[in-house]
């Protein structure tokens, strides 16, 4: 192996890198020190991620969601002098990073390199969601004033290879280290350095294709670098790469709460809509009633935070209900991208349309294999159309680049 990433080879490539991670000066605190991925990161997390330590990771990567936001300028001093302080250290030699997880019952394992990034032609690395530029542009900002790839992106394969029993493998060895987050979940990380291993896991990975499960702005960014700022580093970016055989991870929904338009316009006023069925203020009807929908038919419960409709729409064999949402439904009744918002959580859905006079949408998540085969035909889904999980804490590994 090279002494570090520099050909981007072909095929699906997860190369050895030098990690940048926390070193002594934080000590024993490193779950402290770290955060959920910046997309799913509400400003009351954020400000309690802000104030629980002085080095934890949002501080570098939400710094505009604070009152007094700093440039990425003054985010590229904050990371230098963080190194100058031995606050963060990068390891002397390239290795793959073995990196579980557990989330109650739940332990996922990957692992972490840098990843050859690959157009879509390739059917190597495959995108399945549609992105913003906004947020593609401000995470290229990012790693462009920083050069330094924050926080890796999720990606899953069909795996029960060799890369998957050597990480299961270097488990009974002595860990890098291990932590636990302010969210009780718990984080260990172990290193492949022998040249002989990562052989093994080169030759397993190359034939093989991987699903983005989280982190398509950021693969986008990699990529917007990649085009106009260029040298080799840029040929990669940094991941987590889980087998779903063996660590399956779970595909959540991400609901929808739209203004400008009620629920008597959701009923009467689309061509789209099959059939709309009351339930008055029995939520838990409604969401059972759409979660437990016909074959052929996107359901949604839909909710004024008080007042429940389940309303159906034809769905065809190769769509998937978000399809049915963004390219038929909402358009049919004029709403336009700048009046939806995109929630996780139902709760806080339903919260946000009681509070604000809203609509909120509650979808049903797709399959796995729906989402993978839509991948493979090349068709996009709508934006935030999944929610894999349990999601990696950020702050654990990252990847510094020598950009031109």
């Amino acid at each position: 192996m090279p002494a570090d990433v520099r050909d981007p080879g072909t095929g699906l490539v997860l190369r050895p890198f030098r990690a940048t991670r926390y070193g002594p000066a934080v000590g024993d605190d490193i779950g402290t020190v770290t955060s959920p991925p910046y997309d799913v990161i509400d400003q009351e997390t954020v400000g309690r991620l802000y104030d629980c330590h002085p080095y934890n990771v949002v501080r570098l990567i939400l710094p505009r969601r604070f009152s007094h936001a700093p440039s990425y300028d003054e985010v590229r001093s904050r990371l230098q002098q963080w190194q100058r302080d031995e606050v963060l250290i990068r390891d002397d030699l390239p290795a793959l990073y073995v990196y579980e997880y557990a989330v109650g019952e739940r332990t996922v394992r990957g692992l972490v390199g840098a990843l050859g990034l690959r157009d879509r032609t390739s059917a190597t690395v495959l995108p399945h969601e549609d992105v913003m530029a906004g947020p593609v542009q401000d995470r290229a900002e990012l790693i462009g004033s920083t050069g330094t790839n924050l926080e890796p992106i999720l990606l899953v394969y069909d795996g029960n290879g060799a890369a998957s029993d050597l990480a299961d493998a270097v488990t009974d060895e002595d860990q890098l280290f291990s932590a636990v987050a302010p969210d009780d979940s718990r984080h260990t990380v172990w290193r492949i350095t022998d040249p002989e291993a990562l052989e093994r896991v080169a030759a397993d990975l190359a034939p093989r294709q991987a699903l983005i499960a989280d982190g398509h702005h950021r693969y986008a960014a990699y990529q917007q670098v990649q085009a106009t700022v260029g040298g080799p580093d840029s040929d990669f970016g940094l991941a987590l790469l889980v087998d779903q055989e063996r660590y399956p991870l779970q595909l959540g929904p991400i609901h929808r709460v739209v203004s400008g338009i009620g629920l008597d316009d959701l009923v009467s006023g689309s061509a789209d809509v099959a059939a709309a069925e009351r339930f008055g203020e029995d939520a838990t009807g409604a969401r059972g009633a759409a979660a437990n929908s016909e074959p052929g038919l996107a359901a949604f419960a839909c909710t004024d935070g008080t007042t429940w409709v389940v309303v159906r729409a034809p769905r065809a064999d190769n769509e998937i209900d978000t399809h049915v949402l963004h390219e038929r439904l909402l358009p049919s009744l004029g709403v336009t991208e700048p009046q939806v918002r995109y929630v996780h959580d139902a709760e806080h859905a339903v919260q946000e349309a009681r509070n604000h006079a809203r609509l909120a949408l509650l979808v049903n998540p797709p399959s796995v294999k729906s989402v993978a085969a839509a991948a493979e035909q090349g068709r996009s889904l709508p934006r935030k159309s999944t929610s894999f999980g349990p999601k990696p804490r950020m702050g654990l590994l990252m990847r510094t680049l020598q950009l031109p």
